[in-house]
């Protein structure tokens, strides 16, 4: 039986959307209160995304980030991740 795809989201990457990716670890750090870090995503654009994928957030985009910690701005030894689909079984 062949597994089935549901895709989370869709969105082509770009060179912009690639280049911010690769940038996040060694961009300047956002605080880790709320107050700094929601700044952060108004200022770039993103949103937080709670919907699709707990605790992640959107790009400005479009696509779905999630990371090993709450903050991925300036965290050189955090994992970040764009989420593109969710496999069923």
């Amino acid at each position: 039986m062949p597994t089935r795809v549901h895709m989370l989201a869709r969105r082509p990457l770009t060179p912009e959307a690639v280049a911010e990716f690769v940038a996040l670890p060694t961009g300047p750090p956002a605080g880790d209160d709320f107050e700094a870090l929601d700044a952060e995503l108004a200022r770039r654009g993103w949103d937080w995304e709670h919907e699709l994928v707990c605790d992640s957030f959107r790009t400005q985009h479009g696509h779905v980030l999630c990371s090993d910690d709450q903050n991925p701005f300036g965290q050189t030894d955090s994992r970040s991740f764009l989420v593109f689909g969710e496999l069923y079984p």
